[in-house]
């Protein structure tokens, strides 16, 4: 049995594409803000995105990036730099989809005709 989470969050540095075994992955942490007023809190979870999947969107995946992810969790335990054991919450990641509105460029794109204006007399 596997566990599936979802989450909103933002990248907290430029994603890296990484050859881990045999395999690409591209490799990013996602902050995830929980509660609310003074009793917020940030969440760092560390994701991995395997294959073509992730080679494809790297270039995309840059500090400030807001994505929805779901996948599967697990808790890593890892020893720091000073000895100290730790936990790491990472995600391999079944989803990733792109959360917002492009950036505004700074050369105005043409106007696009708006499709709804054709259908103006409908009530609907």
């Amino acid at each position: 049995m596997s566990n599936i989470f979802s989450l909103v969050g933002t990248l907290g540095q430029d994603s890296e594409l990484k050859t881990l075994g045999s395999t690409e992955a591209l490799v990013f942490s996602v902050a995830n803000n929980l509660g609310f007023g003074d009793k917020k809190r940030t969440q760092w979870i560390r994701c991995i995105l395997w294959g073509k999947r992730g080679e494809s969107i790297a270039q995309y995946m840059k500090k400030g990036t807001s994505v929805f992810l779901a996948g599967e969790l697990e808790m890593k335990e890892f020893t720091n730099k000073e000895g100290v054991t730790k936990n790491s919450l990472e995600m391999n990641v079944s989803i990733c989809d792109f959360v917002g509105g492009k950036k505004e460029s700074s050369s105005p794109a043409p106007s696009q005709p708006n499709a709804d204006d054709e259908n103006d007399d409908l009530p609907f």
